[in-house]
């Protein structure tokens, strides 16, 4: 009879074991993934995105002006542009 009841008590303080072990595991599982998605959300927030304009309006372009081209280029461009037709 005790060796049966010392197996029982083996067995079961090995299963507490692994339920700990996987609630341990899971635990540092959350804590990972969470620090994770704080870093990310803490990554989105670049210097150069702040204060950038986020409502649109359609047709509108507020950006900085073209330069204009000069002769030389726009004739280039023409030029490069009649090998492109259709024959």
């Amino acid at each position: 009879m005790r060796v049966c009841v010392v197996f029982v008590m083996e067995d079961q303080a090995l299963t507490a074991g692994h339920v700990d072990t996987t609630r341990r595991s899971a635990v540092r599982g959350a804590g990972l993934l969470a620090v994770g998605l704080l870093l990310a959300a803490l990554g989105a927030c670049r210097e150069e995105e702040q204060g950038r304009e986020l409502h649109f309006q359609k047709g509108t372009y507020k950006g900085q002006a073209d330069t204009p081209l000069g002769e030389e280029a726009a004739n280039n461009l023409r030029r490069r542009a009649s090998h492109q037709r259709a024959p």
